[in-house]
């Protein structure tokens, strides 16, 4: 879904904008279903593979997709702990007793994707997990 609402961006839409609307909308057809998400190569301000790690995306998008997707105010410490710096999050299973539910963020592993960083970004999510 977000690759493109950013796709759209690239012809003169405001991405911010039509993200919120179509969440506003998931959120209203499925008000009480938490939506658990990952990123993928198109999910940046940046074009194809070129989400900047602790960037303007994944700290805009944050609040957005906190409010709209996952929904559940004792998961928040959990997500943001790491998605608005790296993309990724691990949050405890709201059901399952000691069950994780964990959002990979792709985008790093891809032989598209550069980055100017000493470490690479895919190798800290990796130590992460």
């Amino acid at each position: 879904m977000l690759s493109v609402l950013i796709f759209f961006h690239r012809f003169g839409g405001r991405p911010h904008k039509t993200m919120s609307y179509v969440l506003q909308e998931m959120q209203e057809a499925l008000p009480n279903v938490p939506a658990f998400f990952s990123l993928g190569n198109n999910d940046s301000y940046s074009g194809d593979y070129a989400l900047v790690d602790d960037g303007e995306f994944l700290h805009t998008t944050a609040d957005l997709f906190f409010e709209h997707c996952i929904k559940q105010e004792p998961l928040r410490a959990d997500f943001y702990e790491t998605y608005p710096v790296h993309g990724y999050y691990s949050l405890r299973h709201p059901l399952v007793d000691n069950g994780r539910i964990i959002g990979l963020n792709s985008i790093f592993f891809s032989r598209n994707y550069a980055s100017t960083e000493s470490k690479q970004p895919g190798e800290v999510e990796l130590d992460w997990l």
